[in-house]
């Protein structure tokens, strides 16, 4: 039987960790999977934990405890006998469990890039540079979320396009979802509600979005704003809100387990990220039936619409236009098959050795 161990999640639920909680929901049953976790239990994964036995294991996070952690990792993989261990990382800050699984001769070693820069302060990335020049030597296998990341990360080397791919069922639009959003978030059948979905992060560009939002509303007054995400900058999010003098027509939602029944709710998506790997809440927007928004700094490998559109972040009265114009289908996207979950699992699961 094979058995991998799952590296890289965080305890909290993003976009890399919805697409390989993803993926794990379908892979057969007669794969092993120890999902490490850093710290403490990592309470989302608890459904698909049940489901498919997985079994996780929890070290010392490494800021806190680095002589720990590193005992505990080095104990994991000694003891796991695994055939596999793969990494899901937006950066090459630590790639200590590709060093390891090295040294026990893990045969398959798995680098998958979900991000098309590196993030972090100066340090994270002058750690990845670094660690850039030595990854060859630890992993076997290079996967990427899209083009745009394993280029960047990968330099030119060989590696294997991974979709970010969703339960498409999950996220067809449905009117009484809609309904419900509306009357919990007191939008009124007749409001024009725009949102986005994301970390409270810089990449994300959350400040811009509020800028833009400022000015829309001086146009649109019936427009309101919903942003669900939480972060770093949430406090500091919540201060240019104020000072914009828009609270009244912005609605926060820091997490929900049900994003779904909030794409359905809106009119219209927004992505003004810096950067993105190949952003999952855009593909799950999309087979929503909304139009996007996109900045011009993601990759239009994302773009399974056509109803996806990608404009600069220098010009607002673009977006403004836009934003003003289109409209939601009601019915979600039948097409954009590789992002299938259904179809994408198997094909990704054949490439585990046997």
């Amino acid at each position: 039987m094979n058995k991998i161990l799952v590296v890289g999640l965080f305890n909290h639920m993003a976009g890399t960790e919805k697409v390989v909680v993803n993926y794990l929901s379908m892979f057969d049953e007669k794969i092993a999977f120890d999902v490490l976790a850093y710290g403490s239990h990592m309470h989302y994964f608890d459904d698909i934990f049940k489901k498919r036995n997985i079994n996780e294991i929890i070290i010392p996070r490494k800021r806190d405890d680095y002589f720990g952690y590193l005992k505990a990792l080095d104990s994991v993989i000694k003891l796991g006998h695994y055939s596999t261990v793969w990494l899901n990382a937006g950066n090459l800050t630590n790639i200590d469990s590709l060093r390891i699984a090295k040294k026990y001769k893990v045969p398959q070693r798995i680098f998958h890039a979900h991000n098309s820069t590196y993030v972090g302060d100066w340090h994270d990335q002058l750690l990845s540079r670094i660690h850039s020049v030595r990854l060859s030597s630890f992993a076997t296998d290079y996967w990427a979320c899209s083009k745009a990341a394993g280029n960047f990360f990968f330099s030119g080397a060989s590696f294997i396009e991974i979709n970010n791919a969703i339960d498409v069922s999950e996220f067809c639009f449905s009117i009484k979802s809609r309904r419900i959003a509306r009357e919990e978030l007191c939008v009124s059948d007749n409001c024009h509600l725009i949102g986005t979905i994301g970390r409270c992060a810089d990449e994300k560009n959350h400040s811009w979005l509020l800028d833009f939002f400022a000015s829309y509303i001086k146009d649109f007054p019936n427009s309101k704003l919903l942003i669900i995400g939480d972060g770093a900058l949430y406090e500091d999010e919540t201060s240019q809100i104020e000072e914009l003098g828009i609270a009244h027509s912005v609605i926060r939602i820091r997490k929900t387990n049900d994003v779904a029944k909030y794409l359905s709710s809106l009119d219209c998506f927004l992505l003004p990220s810096k950067f993105e790997g190949l952003p999952l809440v855009l593909v799950e927007a999309q087979f929503n039936g909304l139009p996007c928004i996109v900045s011009d700094c993601v990759s239009r490998e994302c773009s399974i619409s056509n109803d996806c559109h990608f404009l600069s972040l220098d010009d607002m009265s673009d977006w403004a236009f836009l934003c003003s114009t289109l409209c939601r289908e009601d019915h979600c996207l039948i097409s954009g098959e590789r992002f299938d979950i259904s179809e994408a699992a198997p094909k990704v699961q054949s490439l585990f050795i046997k």
